[in-house]
């Protein structure tokens, strides 16, 4: 069988919040630089330290998952029947790994956006009224960080099991 309509659904499922994943990581990209642009402050230098575990941890999800595919589609060899049943239940267990992964970004892109936009217009605003309340929010009650690193050890684990 060379084309499996529920490995093309599966894999380009992945690959959309995958493309997401790095957009949202693009997104961190700037806030980091664009605070390099104001005053240091202690909750600066925390929020920018967060910034760059949590961007470390999406791209390392979604490094993993990619080579969960990888693994999947294996050495190149000649598909067969057995192969593509193999590949589109793998494609599966991704899927599944990547729509978790899709909801601690859309919970995270969340605070990105407001953050970018504050960035954008006014460095002063951010460093006086947003700062501190926002790293209180980031680690008391969004707390992505830790999050996004479970999320790694439980995608690490789960695709680990299978190989």
């Amino acid at each position: 069988m060379l084309h499996n309509l529920e490995e093309e659904e599966r894999v380009k499922g992945i690959l959309s919040v995958l493309d997401h994943c790095f957009a949202v990581a693009t997104k961190i990209n700037e806030i980091v630089s664009r605070m390099t642009e104001k005053r240091v402050t202690l909750e600066e230098k925390m929020i920018r330290t967060y910034f760059h575990q949590l961007a470390a941890n999406l791209v390392s999800c979604a490094a993993v998952i990619h080579q969960g595919l990888a693994n999947a589609y294996g050495d190149g060899s000649t598909r067969h029947e057995e192969k593509t049943q193999a590949i589109v239940a793998e494609a599966l267990e991704l899927l599944t790994l990547s729509n978790a992964l899709e909801g601690l970004l859309g919970a995270s892109e969340v605070i990105v956006d407001d953050l970018l936009k504050i960035l954008r217009y006014d460095l002063n605003f951010l460093e006086q009224y947003y700062e501190y309340g926002l790293y209180t929010k980031l680690t008391n009650e969004c707390d992505f960080t830790s999050r996004s690193h479970e999320l790694l050890k439980t995608i690490r684990e789960r695709l680990q099991k299978e190989d």
